[in-house]
């Protein structure tokens, strides 16, 4: 009797994993959905840049505490997600920056949703934001919120960047 118990848990146990990995779709499965093309091209953040350029405070605490930090997207007509990160390098004044795939995205009505791989045993994780294009600008989040993020269209170069003060003990 507990062999026949044991041979039905299993079987139930199998067919319901069976079940479960045909439903798993991974993020490249996602590149056949609809994308605006108003969001195709590269966009930067121009609240974060602004903010390093003017909170001095902010600017020292976050290239101290973080290794690099994102100052802008692109869209990809094919469906990537880029995130563009700068880097300070250990004394340099001016930022490397770096083109980072991050996932697929889509959009679905007012919604840009990302999709990124999650761990290998794990189901991708989708972010889903509101957003809204006027012109050369991207808004995202709710409009209501006080979080909302602005972005603009155009490429992120160093230049746009502040440079790192350099101490008289780095010289």
């Amino acid at each position: 009797m507990k062999c026949r118990t044991f041979t039905a848990s299993l079987v139930l146990f199998l067919v319901g994993l069976f079940w479960f990995t045909s439903c798993y779709r991974g993020p490249q499965s996602y590149r056949k959905e609809y994308r605006d093309p108003a969001l195709f091209g590269e966009w930067i953040d121009i609240d974060e840049i602004e903010r390093m350029h003017t909170d001095a405070e902010y600017f020292e605490n976050t290239i101290r505490t973080h290794s690099d930090f994102c100052v802008g997207v692109a869209f990809l007509a094919n469906g990537d997600d880029v995130g563009v990160y700068a880097k300070y390098e250990d004394g340099s004044e001016i930022p490397k920056l770096t083109r980072e795939y991050t996932g697929v995205y889509y959009t679905k009505g007012s919604g840009l949703y990302s999709v990124s791989a999650g761990l290998s045993w794990s189901a991708p994780s989708h972010i889903v934001e509101e957003y809204e294009v006027k012109g050369d600008t991207l808004y995202l989040g709710p409009q209501s919120s006080f979080r909302r993020i602005v972005f603009k269209r155009q490429r992120v170069t160093e230049d746009l960047l502040p440079k790192r003060p350099i101490k008289p003990s780095e010289k």
